[in-house]
């Protein structure tokens, strides 16, 4: 279901490595799953503070879920505003 689903669906581990990415996210960002699963966030997000990442990860990991907006790059080089 999560495959096929119309939003994008990417998982990311801790070291903010992409583990999983579905059809939409694969369309929409222009990579197939193979490219998208040997990419990090900031290959796809060029608002991405490496610096930051790991207290943003433990937010995550005790809130249980965060939102928030951010940016994703296309293949094409788009850059286009998304929500997390």
């Amino acid at each position: 279901v999560v495959d096929r689903a119309a939003d994008m669906a990417l998982w990311v581990a801790p070291d903010a490595r992409l583990l999983y990415a579905n059809d939409a996210a694969c369309r929409r960002l222009g990579y197939s799953r193979g490219q998208l699963l040997t990419m990090r966030v900031s290959d796809i997000d060029p608002d991405y503070q490496p610096a930051s990442w790991p207290s943003h990860w433990e937010e995550l990991r005790q809130a249980g879920q965060l939102r928030f907006e951010t940016r994703h790059r296309a293949s094409s080089g788009e850059i286009y505003p998304v929500e997390i």
